[in-house]
């Protein structure tokens, strides 16, 4: 006894029982042959972009190597005007360095107060 069970409108055997091969589609054959025809034209279509996009590439390529020697020449050029900066920034920090801080300002006016109160005191010696 066999306990497959047919599906609706699925072909008989003689004896009424199902094959369980599943219904043949009259179309099949012609619905296949489209298929392919179709997958044909697909692929043929691919080689085609394919192409393209190789010929892309080559452009790209061009463009970037192009490109690439723009940026590092405007690169160098700036490069050579930091280092022209970097140098103006050391010779101003050589004339910082030579302006006295405050302490020695400081010193330098307690020295010539000391000197001046020192000539005062001797002029008013001599004067007497």
């Amino acid at each position: 006894m066999n306990n497959v069970v047919p599906f609706p409108g699925e072909p008989r055997d003689k004896d009424g029982s199902g094959d369980g091969g599943g219904p043949e589609d009259p179309m099949l054959e012609q619905r296949v042959a489209r298929l392919e025809a179709d997958m044909s034209e697909i692929k043929s279509t691919l080689v085609k972009l394919d192409a393209k996009f190789d010929k892309l590439d080559a452009k790209f390529d061009g463009k970037l190597g192009e490109m690439d020697g723009r940026l590092n020449g405007k690169l160098g050029a700036i490069e050579g005007r930091l280092s022209g900066i970097e140098g103006r920034i050391g010779s101003v920090e050589g004339r910082f360095n030579q302006v006295p801080t405050i302490w020695g300002m400081l010193g330098i006016v307690a020295t010539l107060l000391i000197g001046i109160a020192g000539l005062m005191f001797t002029g008013k010696y001599f004067q007497q």
